[in-house]
């Protein structure tokens, strides 16, 4: 019996021990020649270890990797499926309809994606980016902010409906004024929405709907809103709806500077409230 080689040694390395030395190894943003890519040269026992590790969580933070990510995922579907994470960190993205145009197909790429932060992207391509981001039925985290709008709060609502496992929302300047009423979709609601923060300078008495919202996310524990002007007329309305299951709470006008915190469940006189609840990814961002 012949004793083993080197290289089957070395492949032999338990799961565990692997998956440590690849957290260590592995880049915070996707490039090659990095230290993580040479070790899933080594076997394929290394490779479909590494790999996972290197894909499930990507950051984009410079131009020229966006276009062979693209390339990449989108003649692979299996390392495609791998992705659950995507930070959209270029900024770029936000002046140059191209690359926006490849952060819409990576995303479009990613069947099994669940969070998604998206910092920047060219207004022209809004619709493709909304379509995109609306299909993806596993969102668990979208957070969305340094752009001039992407989709009004009627169409928001209507994006939730296709999100069942929603549990973070986070829209900073991102939506768009409309002359409809936002309603809820009827039979559609998000029972997982924990957590929704939404800083915006629309007239809030105009665009925004807490009861549709409320219709839609019936559970929610945290709430932070702070709209340019006055809050809606149905902010208390929607409330009430949220009253059960409410733990934190912060509305923030230029009208009214001033904090309102759920009366029975906060602690607290004073922001920052700290938020006891936890989203489900580690490096998800607040």
């Amino acid at each position: 019996m012949s004793a083993p080689t080197k290289s089957s040694g070395m492949g032999a390395l338990d799961n565990a021990i692997l998956e440590r030395i690849f957290a260590v190894l592995a880049p915070k943003k996707l490039a090659p020649h990095k230290r993580l890519v040479p070790l899933l040269r080594v076997n394929k026992h290394w490779n479909v270890l590494g790999r996972q590790r290197l894909y499930e969580a990507i950051s984009l933070k410079g131009q020229w990797i966006s276009r062979p990510l693209r390339k990449t995922l989108e003649s692979n579907k299996a390392l495609a499926e791998l992705v659950t994470e995507l930070v959209m960190d270029t900024e770029l993205s936000s002046q140059d309809p191209k690359e926006t145009l490849d952060h819409i197909r990576i995303v479009a790429a990613c069947p099994n994606l669940q969070h998604l932060t998206i910092l920047g992207y060219a207004s022209v391509e809004v619709d493709k980016y909304r379509e995109a981001i609306s299909s993806r039925a596993n969102l668990v985290t979208l957070n969305a902010s340094e752009g001039s709008g992407m989709f009004t709060f009627a169409q928001l609502l209507d994006m939730m409906s296709g999100w069942p496992k929603l549990q973070k929302l986070i829209l900073k300047d991102t939506l768009l004024p409309s002359d409809s009423p936002p309603a809820a979709s009827p039979g559609k609601s998000c029972t997982h929405l924990k957590m929704v923060k939404i800083i915006d300078t629309l007239d809030a008495t105009k665009h925004f709907g807490f009861v549709s919202f409320a219709a839609m996310a019936p559970a929610l524990s945290v709430l932070w809103v702070q709209p340019q002007r006055e809050m809606p007329a149905d902010v208390v309305d929607g409330l009430r709806i949220w009253a059960p299951t409410l733990e934190a709470l912060c509305l923030l006008s230029d009208s009214e500077r001033n904090y309102m915190f759920h009366p029975t469940v906060s602690r607290r006189s004073r922001p920052p409230y700290q938020c006891t609840w936890k989203p489900s990814s580690p490096n998800s961002r607040p």
